[in-house]
């Protein structure tokens, strides 16, 4: 994969299966100029970064122009928006289609507790107070990349010293991922008050192996929430499993139990605490609270209010 920029233009070529190559050409117009056809248009751009190289035959080609728009909501009553109809970006960073899918994801998973009788509307109310604040993230990370690969008329040095600056780096390649949004803003206040370490409500949870070829995520591929125990010990996870049996009875229409032993990776991932946790997390993976398991009672206060059970 090539990256060549320069002060007025921007080419990338990329190799793909079958002996074809994929060429993305920007400029400032001169390749959508009255006449111009596309092999003459990028050949004049090979020729500056390239020696010997020609194009053969062009199989397939569009025009396409970046634009950047933001809905000012996302529901009008029985209406929502999702994906691009509610954003729109720079391809700059790859992040359209992940963007794209986490809000269907976001707004699927209520939707279909909401319907099925088993959330309170309300649920549905946090579908743009979450996913907007991210749209406008994406949104600045795709336009800042933008500008320093697409920034034409502005040197190249000057637009490249960005890339230099690891506090950008760090932000931009953190959204790139996609794992650095999170819903901390939007998550209840307090919740995590009794607990120092780990992912706080609002945050991605991150996987853990736990050995024998199961993960952590692998005991959430389900479209439910997931309770997690995490005991102090080893010792005591039948205890738990028996104490919390009637709160995961009342809630096992919208949510599966796991307890999840201690390990050093665990302890990594999670923090370490001799005291007995519990992790409530989304069916999109994020946290949606946590308490000491001798707290269970604000866990089920918690589900309580969100849900008809």
């Amino acid at each position: 994969m090539h990256y060549c920029a320069g002060t007025d233009h921007f080419l990338m070529v990329v190799k793909l299966p079958g002996g074809f190559y994929r060429m993305l050409l920007s400029d400032r117009g001169e390749a959508a100029s009255v006449g111009a056809s596309p092999e003459g248009a990028f050949m004049h751009l090979v020729d500056k970064h390239f020696d010997g190289v020609t194009l053969g035959k062009v199989v397939w080609h569009s025009k396409w122009q970046s634009s950047v728009r933001l809905a000012d909501s996302y529901r009008q009553g029985r209406v929502f928006l999702a994906g691009d109809s509610a954003h729109v970006h720079s391809t700059t960073g790859g992040q359209g289609l992940n963007c794209c899918m986490q809000d269907a994801y976001n707004l699927g998973w209520k939707l279909a507790f909401v319907v099925k009788g088993l959330a309170r509307a309300s649920l549905l109310d946090t579908y743009e107070a979450e996913r907007r604040p991210i749209a406008e993230q994406v949104i600045w990370a795709a336009s800042s990349l933008h500008e320093i690969f697409m920034g034409h008329g502005k040197d190249i040095a000057e637009r490249a010293q960005k890339m230099r600056d690891p506090a950008f780096v760090d932000a931009v390649v953190g959204r790139c991922s996609g794992i650095s949004y999170t819903y901390r803003d939007q998550a209840e206040k307090g919740a995590a008050q009794s607990l120092r370490e780990g992912p706080i409500p609002g945050d991605r949870a991150p996987d853990v192996d736990l050995g024998g070829g199961r993960t952590l995520f692998s005991l959430t591929r389900h479209p439910r929430y997931t309770l997690l125990a995490l005991p102090g010990n080893e010792k005591v996870g039948g205890r738990l499993d028996l104490e919390l049996k009637p709160l995961v009875h009342r809630f096992k229409q919208i949510m599966e139990f796991h307890v999840v032993p201690p390990s050093e990776e665990l302890t990594r991932r999670y923090g370490a605490s001799t005291r007995d946790r519990l992790l409530l997390l989304r069916p999109d993976g994020y946290v949606a609270f946590r308490c000491l398991a001798e707290e269970a009672q604000r866990l089920e206060l918690h589900l309580t209010e969100r849900f008809i059970l």
